[in-house]
């Protein structure tokens, strides 16, 4: 039997009236739908400062719309602040509570996920909380850079699973599953029998990306007036990064490994239909932009873009580490069309111990100023990154390295350090002696910054 039909609830800060802040969005169901299906329910949360749809859970249910065989009734529930989530627990409990105990009741156990992200993991623990009070029962899933480290919340939160390395075959195969017994099979797990922790085998990266629908096949770009919902939208175009760098984890489990993209083809069709939304602003996800050659055709068609429709207004990505002449080439392209705001260095820091226990010593990237001399002399804006508080970094070192950096480039982005769960630095923390102040004040909730 197909999955039943996916629907997406918007919420949106500033509502007057709460009762009016969550509106729900049917989407277009596959076929063969059954009369009772078992209620899904995945949660996402954007950061402050960008408001984008919920593409990671929206890739989840496009993989699950495709190739699941069990019914399921997907709503994919996407908060702009933590503000709105109150609103829509209070609204669960009228609307979605009694939908849950009747799916138990049928012998169906609801699901609620949640995506975890550094920005909203206080928030999702807290809602957690009150939902297995609510109905223990419930089912509650994880996944997410922020909880790849399963033993930090297994037994301690309410998170009954935790969803290892990369996702989507591992939630279609999880939904697939009739019951708890059946988990030991599925790769990519973490989850408590009989107290232990268990972890399944590790899930193998797809490497034929193509096999993965869009998420755009699940998501409505734009309001019943043909108006964007959002300004922006976070798009992979690869996975996978190459680089080691310890205190970085990106792509749940794809540090240190190929990169792999998708077909030119659902690119451009992605493209395209994003543009004609109207959203005005593509953040590639991509961890090293320009590294493969199919990048300079991708920065060509956001050229034609621009040139055809205006759209997209601005274009943002992770440059590739090496900044070869083609890296080059396609932010000289990007500057002509007016779509770079800057070309950015991720230099991160100057300092042979930072670099050395960092991983990124052999970098070609720290050799910047050939680099940098010829964008500016290209007439394209530039910037350096540095992050303060690094293992291995000093304050007089960095003072230097700021004097250095002062002298190449008019701006430079200065990040304090989060020290990551899921990084290298966060696994030997102990051993580097590093002392870090959470940022939301207690716990494992957003984040350290290393003091």
């Amino acid at each position: 039997v197909r999955p039943a039909a996916t629907s997406i609830t918007h919420t949106s800060q500033g509502c007057e009236n709460p009762a009016h802040c969550a509106t729900l969005l049917p989407l277009t169901p596959p076929p063969e739908r059954q009369t009772l299906s078992r209620p899904v329910w995945l949660l996402s949360m954007d950061s402050d400062a960008f408001h984008a749809p919920p593409t990671t859970t929206a890739a989840l249910t496009a993989y699950f719309r495709q190739y699941g065989q069990s019914a399921a009734a997907i709503e994919l529930v996407h908060f702009q602040g933590s503000d709105d989530i109150e609103t829509w627990l209070q609204q669960w409990l009228a609307e979605g509570l009694p939908l849950a105990a009747a799916a138990i009741e049928s012998g169906e156990q609801p699901v609620i996920g949640f995506s975890f992200y550094t920005w909203n993991a206080a928030e999702f623990l807290a809602a957690a909380e009150q939902l297995k009070a609510a109905m223990p029962g419930l089912l509650l899933i994880a996944g997410g850079p922020h909880v790849q480290q399963a033993e930090d919340y297994l037994g301690i939160d309410p998170i009954d699973v935790i969803f290892l390395g990369e996702a989507e075959v591992t939630f279609q195969e999880f939904l697939d599953c009739e019951s708890k017994t059946g988990w030991a099979s599925i790769d990519g797990l973490a989850y408590l029998e009989d107290g232990a922790l268990v972890k399944t085998n590790e899930r193998e990266r797809c490497r034929e990306l193509e096999r993965f629908p869009s998420p755009l096949d699940v998501l409505e770009l734009t309001d019943p007036d043909g108006k964007a919902r959002y300004e922006s939208i976070a798009y992979e175009t690869s996975r996978g990064c190459p680089f080691k760098c310890a205190f970085c984890e990106w792509g749940t489990g794809a540090i240190g490994s190929k990169m792999y993209q998708w077909p030119l083809e659902r690119i451009r069709r992605d493209w395209e239909a994003i543009i004609a939304a109207g959203i005005k602003d593509i953040w590639l996800a991509d961890s090293n932009f320009g590294a493969l050659k199919q990048d300079l055709d991708k920065a060509h068609i956001l050229a034609e873009l621009k040139d055809r429709t205006g759209l997209p207004q601005s274009f943002a990505t992770s440059w590739s580490k090496k900044h070869s002449r083609q890296v080059q080439a396609i932010a000289l392209l990007l500057h002509q069309k007016q779509l770079l705001p800057h070309y950015q260095l991720a230099l991160q820091t100057l300092t042979p111990e930072a670099l050395r226990l960092s991983n990124r010593q052999n970098m070609s990237s720290n050799e910047y100023e050939p680099i940098a001399k010829r964008m500016s002399e290209e007439g394209v804006p530039i910037a350096a990154e540095l992050i303060w508080g690094l293992p291995g970094d000093t304050l007089p070192e960095f003072e230097t390295n700021l004097d250095r950096l002062l002298a190449t480039f008019p701006n430079i982005n200065i990040f304090g350090y989060t020290l990551l769960p899921g990084t290298e630095f966060y696994e030997r923390r102990e051993e580097y002696r590093i002392e870090a102040i959470p940022v939301a004040g207690y716990g494992k909730a957003k984040g350290e910054y290393v003091v």
